[in-house]
């Protein structure tokens, strides 16, 4: 059989959804292997995108975290679920990963199991969720080629990010955003992003030229509190 139609069947088993997993929460999640929580066709592109690029944003972690690892990428990650982010520094290639891997966890009060809040309790801590990794970015060394926009707050993530990659005066940095299309709300980025390409709800974009800047941060304070 031809190899590539096995790694596609083995990449469907891995997503089989199952209600609970061993680190005990009642959650829909890959139960083979950490993968990306996408479609083959999104993965595919996921890979695409990455292959050449040497330092990765996410916001959101998961299954991309343990991908890009794996791909010996430098990695700056952002979680808000407590559970999870404990779950995930038990992964043992997350903790030989130190030099790789800047992890935070973000406390937005309770959550549900996708780290979405659940009350407003912490809300004057929110903005920290998509601003408080950039603090362990080096710019000058550093520069991020692809920022993964996969978690909560996404509009407010890439609006930021916006403001921090004209403000670095970086080149090239690929924004991609997960379940872009099907959410109407995240098309508010369209006014500052240029699509590259998109595999079903994975989209790809570069910064416009000329962009207003001050529109930007006026969105930003528009959506600081949307955890979408």
């Amino acid at each position: 059989m031809n190899p590539y139609f096995l790694q596609k069947a083995f990449f469907r088993i891995c997503l089989i959804k199952k209600p609970e997993v061993k680190w005990g929460l009642k959650k829909k999640f890959p139960g083979v292997l950490f993968l990306p929580h996408m479609s083959w066709k999104e993965f595919k592109f996921f890979k695409e995108v990455c292959s050449n690029k040497k330092v990765i944003l996410e916001y959101g972690s998961g299954g991309s975290t343990i991908w890009l690892l794996k791909k010996n990428k430098k990695i700056y990650s952002v979680e808000s679920n407590p559970d999870f982010y404990e779950y995930m520094n038990s992964i043992k290639l997350v903790k030989r990963s130190v030099d790789k891997l800047q992890y935070r966890f973000i406390d937005l009060g309770p959550t549900n199991d996708w780290g979405k809040p659940l009350t407003t309790t912490h809300s004057n801590d929110w903005p920290a969720y998509y601003s408080e990794i950039w603090n362990d970015i080096d710019a000058t060394s550093n520069k991020v080629d692809i920022v993964f926009i996969d978690g909560r707050f996404r509009v407010s993530c890439c609006l930021y990010t916006i403001l921090k990659v004209l403000e670095y005066r970086w080149q090239d940095t690929v924004f991609l955003f997960h379940d872009f299309w099907r959410r109407k709300k995240y098309h508010e980025v369209l006014e500052f992003l240029q699509e590259i390409k998109s595999a079903e709800q994975l989209a790809a974009f570069k910064i416009k030229d000329h962009i207003n800047i001050e529109k930007v941060k006026e969105r930003l304070k528009e959506y600081a509190l949307d955890f979408a």
